[in-house]
């Protein structure tokens, strides 16, 4: 008994330390902190032995609860729960004293498997996406987070001054198409110079762009490029399971919010089949934060009928760690779409420079 007994726990303490997240890591330091002293106080001559050993389980089980409490994982809902069989057995003997020894022992150490088997499952499951070697079977029904781009060892030399150049041109030739005339290279250097790219010229405000002395064809001529641009990206979102191709997703997002300079919230809403059925923007804000509350993403979700949701938003500051506050609402929002039978699949956070993915980061 003892020896399968230390096979699990030190089986589980391995999948734990090197697959699991932060929460798991800790519970496997707490069990395997309870297991070894109650294992010196059973092997020692210690007076009241079985009391020391049933409040150190106890203590156990306070810490896998305050564990629950701080980020809640499914899976320590079954550890204590296990937990507190054991504590209850203990508890038992030591108030009747109506069970044999053998039966007792056999008590006390017979919840400690599936406490161990869900600790192991709750690492597996927790581990990094990037780590994993996902089954192929798998890979078109199971969702996948956007994991974070990794960084290019060779990246490609480009002359921004040779881009900015090229840019003036396509920009220019587009606004003498549209009816600007010899003004069409003035108002493209005007633009691109504050803009600073073609990209976040075409997601530039009309009231904005005016401030800038832009007229009314060039603005006209950017809204022409940007609907374009979202019609011609919008297809490959919609015509096959959005997860299948993350790049068209990315590419899509960088176009509606990498280059605004004001925050603002987007949730895409998917069927059962994973394809994008509405997309809605939920707020905006400042430079610095949106306010907005889990039950508004809710309520969208609910009127579109969607069975799974993506949420993004954009860092102006284009540092594309999450915030406490964006890793807050996105837990309140898991929650509050799961009790009503919806998935979120991932919260991204879009820069100029790239992208994070809460759920690739353990978030979600």
């Amino acid at each position: 008994m003892q020896v399968a007994f230390l096979t699990a726990l030190l089986s589980a303490l391995t999948i734990s330390f090197s697959r699991g997240g932060k929460v798991e890591q800790r519970a496997a330091a707490l069990i395997f902190g309870a297991a070894i002293v109650s294992q010196l106080l059973q092997t020692g001559s210690y007076a009241r032995a079985q009391a020391v050993i049933a409040g150190v389980d106890m203590l156990l089980l306070f810490g896998l609860a305050a564990l629950a409490i701080a980020d809640f994982r499914r899976w320590l809902t079954v550890a204590i729960a296990c937990q507190l069989l054991t504590v209850s057995v203990h508890l038992f003997q030591l108030f009747t004293g109506q069970l044999s020894r053998e039966l007792y022992g056999l008590l006390t150490i017979i919840w400690a498997y599936p406490l161990l088997g869900s600790l192991a499952w709750g690492a597996w499951h927790r581990a990094d996406p990037a780590q994993a070697t996902p089954d192929p079977s798998e890979q078109s029904t199971r969702p996948l987070p956007f994991v974070l781009n990794p960084p290019s060892t060779n990246p490609p030399s480009t002359d921004p001054s040779s881009t900015r150049e090229h840019e003036c041109e396509l920009l220019a030739q587009l606004l003498r198409n549209h009816g600007a005339g010899e003004r069409a290279g003035q108002q493209a250097t005007l633009v691109l110079a504050r803009a600073g790219s073609l990209a976040a010229a075409t997601q530039q405000p009309p009231e904005r762009l005016r401030r800038w002395g832009a007229d009314e064809a060039t603005i006209a001529a950017l809204a022409l490029a940007r609907d374009m641009l979202t019609l011609a990206l919008r297809p490959a979102l919609e015509n096959r399971p959005l997860l299948t191709d993350q790049k068209a997703v990315l590419d899509y997002l960088r176009l509606q919010l990498a280059h605004r300079q004001d925050e603002q919230l987007w949730a895409y809403f998917l069927n059962n089949r994973r394809h994008l059925i509405g997309e809605a923007c939920i707020a905006g804000g400042s430079a610095t934060e949106i306010l907005v509350l889990p039950r508004q993403v809710l309520r969208a979700a609910i009127d579109i009928g969607a069975s799974y949701v993506i949420l993004a938003h954009n860092h102006p500051s284009n540092h594309a760690t999450p915030s406490l506050e964006d890793i807050r609402f996105t837990r309140k929002v898991n929650e509050a779409l799961r009790a009503a039978g919806i998935q979120l699949i991932d919260h991204l956070i879009i820069t100029r420079s790239g992208h994070s993915s809460l759920c690739a980061l353990g978030y979600v």
